[in-house]
């Protein structure tokens, strides 16, 4: 999965306010992944990026470049 893929649904998503449209989108989406990208692509999708039990987000925000 690459992230310009992740960000195309995204706006996608932005375009409608159809519950039922973002359904299929999302759901189309998920069935053209692999197996092994699903669970990232879910915590994208919910804006996790990162499970709650990681420690990056905040090693990320307390070192900045």
């Amino acid at each position: 999965m690459k992230f310009d893929e992740i960000a195309s649904l995204s706006e996608k998503l932005s375009e409608t306010d159809s519950r039922n449209e973002k359904i299929g989108l999302i759901s189309d989406f998920l069935k053209s992944l692999r197996p092994e990208d699903l669970t990232r692509a879910c915590r994208m999708i919910i804006g996790r990026a990162f499970p709650k039990s990681s420690q990056k987000k905040r090693r990320f925000l307390r070192n900045p470049s």
